[in-house]
């Protein structure tokens, strides 16, 4: 594309206009779309999009409350919470102090005035607890499920620790 024509990419990276050619058996697709107009990108280009591509979505998320710079969850302590505790949705509603007093306190410090949501998701060793933040509801915004949040937010994890140790 003539506005990389300076630019040498690393191996394997490819820069193109046609979108097509783009999608055509990616694994990741990273776009920089406004907001508004992404409906309209995947709605024309459906075809062309691999069924199990990553499309960003960062724009998406800054237009729902994305908070940069700050935390998506902090594990937690679980101390005998009511089960009921994890059936209130997945907006940050009450205070990190209210549910430290209801039996889920953080194992990092947090503001106990701070919002968070109470989570807990089976694992291969049993039941992990964590408090979900404000970016954490801002991932649910786009696909409304806590498990593909966490997965989410993991994969990111990985992707920043590969990062930093190339």
């Amino acid at each position: 594309p003539r506005y990389l024509s300076d630019i040498e990419l690393p191996e394997g990276l490819q820069a193109t206009a046609n979108v097509a050619e783009a999608l055509e058996g990616a694994d990741l697709v990273i776009s920089a779309l406004p907001v508004q107009a992404t409906p309209h990108f995947i709605e024309k280009h459906r075809g062309d999009i691999p069924a199990d591509a990553i499309a960003s979505v960062g724009n998406y998320l800054e237009a729902h409350g994305w908070r940069s710079g700050e935390q998506v969850v902090i594990d937690g302590i679980a101390d005998d919470p009511d089960p009921a505790m994890f059936e209130g949705g997945l907006k940050p509603k009450k205070t990190v102090a209210a549910l430290a007093l209801e039996g889920l306190a953080p194992t990092d410090p947090l503001d106990p005035a701070g919002l968070a949501t109470p989570l807990r998701l089976e694992e291969e060793d049993g039941m992990r607890y964590w408090l979900g933040l404000q970016n954490f509801y801002v991932i649910t915004r786009y696909n409304h499920s806590a498990m593909y949040a966490m997965a989410v937010w993991e994969l990111s994890r990985a992707i920043a620790a590969a990062r930093a140790g190339s």
